[in-house]
């Protein structure tokens, strides 16, 4: 019997029994085929969720116009030749044990904010709302809907839960929150109307109300309706919890099965940080919205924002704050965190990090979803044994070499590790020094742990020589040996004052005021530690603006930490010189002038380590290089690069 006595308790509504209390949450994932149906990548990917034991699987939205859709990545419900491809894919989640339902959704005025827009079906559509209201980003003005247009969306939904139910879904869930369409009717914020669509809470109810009402004419009383609801919204103006409650209130008297209470709107990117939660927001941020519906509904209230471990997951079904956990992201991290959690098992869960960057910033960038710490996401299955055992020499223990080491030792080969250092993890130590970063630390454990247990030989302290590799005869060398700080050719640049962004986040001891020179992702990051420490931080950057290296999420978790500090920022500025106390700065076509720094920290790139790499050419049967020793980049390249050497070898 698990631990997790709670989270593994079946529970059963409208006669479907759901085998645990786990949800997955409905993400998109831009795996949808291009005329929106289900393909063999979409399903491989949820079938693999079931598989790993989750109760309940809530699918990415299916749009219910394809007017609304804002992807082409994404699904449409809107006609029914999409039943067969959507009977297939119910079948084979059923077949895993799972329950499942399919969300439906309309984007109203978010539409406007896909980049897709220009060249997909939806290039002409008209973006639609409750009111007139501007787009926070983009200025766009929706067209406000008539109520003959409301009428009929509210027949496409119906008819979408009827092909949904032909499919053989359990159910579907309403999309009612995060701004869009539905959202959109009850929120004070984008609801300006002043008919029986707008004004009191009852007339902003109508909308939802009657969606629910139709699915249910149209499905009958034997499926399960979820209805997904903001308990903050997180915009401009916002709703009233008291509000969002009764809502549910109301929406249980309908006969909703279900409440799903997230928060936020993806309107602009600071929103879409509190809709998808990073890891400078806590664990379980929003079970309080979920928990004050609870107190006041009847029906099962489902609980969701960055619930990542077991532990928390029991800890909030046990004091009552819901009655189900979804979790999107730690599923997308490891499809079998809840068997590992019923297996009593749950250190070797592979924990999600929020840190956003291979599920919503690549979203934001119109590509198919991945996680920076699991390649398989989208390609599952693509694991297989190796079809001849090979002797695999990995030199370097960073992220990438240990990737590689842990999936060629899943595929069978006999694997050996060699790192300088004493410790694994390469860079991922000071990844997780910067606030709001701690989390990073999950993904050295998890590798550490799994090159344990595939009994993976690990050398540690051993600077491994071309020589040395060569007289191993190995059948494969794979070379992840990293990269290292760039200095730039600035005079004092080589003073005792002047260190590294490198040795700050190792500990390095600075003076009281800071000179950070280059404010990209990792001197924002050293310049936020710093002053979190009480240091007095200049932050200087050359281009017109700070972090453009960094995905639009990580950039805009950045700007709203700096907001609150002291720290001065001073763009399109160059340092001309550095000296004992000072740096010497200018700006534009300006005069030099002089900054008093105790301590300069060179935040200004970093540059291969490749003598090994070169060293080897011609001297071994197979050598691949991956990760920064090929070019200096992020966490998540080195990753990938690394599991994609393993699958080839």
């Amino acid at each position: 019997m698990s631990q997790y006595k709670h989270l593994f308790n079946p529970i059963t509504v409208r006669g479907v029994t759901i085998r645990n209390r786990i949800v997955m949450a409905p993400m998109n994932t831009n795996f949808a085929e291009s005329d929106g149906s289900v393909g063999e990548r979409f399903t491989n990917y949820y079938v693999e969720r079931g598989k790993g034991g989750t109760g309940l699987l809530i699918v990415s939205s299916a749009y219910i116009d394809a007017k609304a859709k804002k992807r082409m990545g994404s699904l449409l419900l809107d006609d029914d030749r999409f039943i067969p491809t959507f009977g297939a894919f119910a079948t084979a989640v059923h077949a895993t044990g799972a329950k499942v339902l399919q969300q439906l959704n309309h984007n109203g005025r978010l539409l406007t904010s896909s980049k897709e827009l220009k060249t997909s079906v939806s290039a002409s559509t008209t973006i639609v709302g409750p009111s007139a209201i501007p787009h926070l980003s983009s200025g766009a003005i929706p067209h406000a809907l008539t109520v003959g247009e409301i009428r009929e969306l509210v027949e496409k939904f119906g008819q979408a839960a009827r092909r949904a139910k032909a499919a053989g879904f359990d159910g579907v869930e309403l999309h009612g929150s995060h701004g869009y369409l539905i959202n959109e009717f009850y929120s004070v914020y984008s609801n300006r109307r002043t008919d029986e669509y707008g004004g009191s809470l009852e007339n902003r109810m109508r909308f939802p109300v009657e969606v629910y009402r139709r699915v249910r004419e149209l499905t009958g009383d034997d499926f399960l309706v979820s209805f997904r609801i903001s308990g903050r919204e997180f915009a401009p103006i916002e709703t009233p919890i008291e509000e969002i409650i009764a809502l549910g209130q109301r929406l249980e008297q309908e006969g909703v099965d279900f409440l799903h209470v997230s928060a936020g709107n993806s309107e602009i990117p600071a929103m879409v940080l509190k809709m998808i939660p990073s890891g400078s927001m806590p664990r379980g941020c929003y079970v309080e919205y979920a928990a004050a519906v609870k107190a006041h509904v009847g029906i099962p209230v489902i609980a969701v924002g960055r619930i990542n471990t077991p532990e928390l997951a029991e800890r909030i079904l046990r004091e009552g704050g819901a009655d189900m956990v979804a979790t999107g992201r730690a599923l997308i991290a490891d499809p079998y965190w809840p068997e590992k959690a019923l297996n009593d098992e749950a250190d070797t869960i592979r924990r999600c990090i929020a840190c956003n960057q291979g599920c919503m910033e690549f979203l934001a960038q119109e590509r198919p979803i991945s996680c920076l710490h699991n390649p398989e996401v989208g390609h599952e299955g693509e694991i297989l044994p190796a079809g001849k055992i090979k002797n695999v020499i990995v030199v370097g223990g960073g992220p990438g070499g240990m990737e590689a080491a842990f999936i060629a030792a899943v595929r069978g080969h006999d694997v050996s590790l060699y790192e300088q250092e004493n410790e694994l993890g390469g860079q991922i130590g000071l990844t997780a020094v910067p606030p709001g970063k701690e989390e990073f630390s999950a993904v050295g454990d998890f590798l550490k742990g799994e090159l344990g247990r595939r009994k993976v030989s690990i050398h540690l302290n051993h600077r491994i020589t071309a020589d040395e590799v060569v007289q191993c005869r190995p059948d494969v060398v794979i070379v992840a040996t990293g990269s290292r700080p760039l200095i730039p050719a600035i005079p004092g640049a080589d003073r005792d004052n002047v260190v590294t962004a490198w040795d700050v986040l190792k500990g390095k001891p600075v003076g009281h005021n800071v000179i950070v020179v280059g404010g990209g992702l990792v001197g924002t990051e050293t310049a936020l530690f710093l002053s979190q420490k009480g240091k007095l931080v200049v932050l200087i950057e050359m281009l017109d603006d700070i972090v453009q290296d960094a995905g639009s999420l990580s950039r805009a978790r950045l700007k709203e930490a700096l907001k609150v500090t002291d720290i001065e920022i001073k763009c399109a500025t160059k340092v001309s010189r550095m000296g004992d106390a000072a740096v010497t700065v200018v700006c534009g076509e300006g005069p030099e002038y002089a900054i008093p720094a105790e301590t300069v920290v060179l935040a200004t790139g970093s540059e291969a380590e490749n003598t090994l790499y070169r060293n080897l050419e011609g001297r071994v049967p197979e050598l691949y290089a991956i990760g920064d020793c090929v070019a200096p980049r992020k966490l998540l390249e080195a990753i990938h690069e690394g599991y994609a050497v393993a699958l080839k070898i």
